[in-house]
């Protein structure tokens, strides 16, 4: 159980290889004088390379492990063995290379197959997104301005708000104006029908019989 719990690592350990060459290309391509975010991105068989030789790597690193697994597995005598007792077992008997048997047929396959998965999903997948700057320490954060500055200059500002006052003012008063004038004009038109009114009755009045007129056909 330790040992199968102890190679789960082998996957973190090849995708952080991978995560770590690929940014070391990038900043090769960057100083080369390549845009930093072209540089980030990689063909299939960039990604392949740098698959293979992280699981390669990350292979020879677990390999012991596999082999102590394998034989406590597999030889009746190195059941209940420690993986430490195993390595002192096959190096006394193989040597340090003894540790290793068999890791080219292992790496074959999954080197090969990792490779592959990678190119595949680089050439398939979304491009990977540029990870935004961090923020300036102790630096203020700009206030936003909605519109212009009205108070830059004293003087504009004091002239500005008596042209806004004035024409307050006159929007106020401009309607009871006009007012004033209707009534006005109104009057004026009753005042002269009044008159017209009263020279009609005068009229009417002198040609009355009782007044000794004649009425005029």
């Amino acid at each position: 159980l330790f040992i199968s719990l102890f190679l789960a690592i082998n996957p973190a350990i090849m995708n952080t290889l991978i995560t770590t060459l690929l940014d070391l290309a990038a900043k090769v391509k960057a100083a080369a004088g390549m845009d930093y975010e072209d540089a980030r991105e990689h063909g299939p068989v960039t990604v392949g390379i740098v698959t293979a030789i992280s699981k390669t790597l990350a292979t020879l690193f677990t390999y012991p492990l596999i082999r102590a697994k394998v034989l406590q597995q597999t030889s009746n005598l190195r059941k209940g063995m420690s993986p430490m007792a195993i390595w002192r077992d096959i190096i006394a008997e193989e040597g340090v290379a003894g540790l290793y048997r068999g890791v080219l047929a292992m790496s074959y396959k999954t080197v090969l197959w990792n490779a592959l998965m990678m190119m595949c999903k680089n050439s398939v997948g979304p491009k990977r997104t540029l990870t935004p700057p961090a923020s300036p320490a102790n630096r203020p954060l700009p206030i936003p301005s909605m519109g212009r500055d009205a108070f830059s200059d004293p003087l504009a500002a004091g002239e500005k708000l008596d042209e806004i006052l004035e024409y307050i003012r006159g929007a106020s008063q401009d309607p009871i104006n006009h007012r004033v004038g209707v009534l006005e004009h109104r009057l004026g038109q009753v005042s002269k029908e009044i008159q017209e009114i009263k020279g009609l009755l005068q009229h009417l009045v002198a040609n009355s019989p009782s007044n000794g007129g004649c009425p005029t056909s």
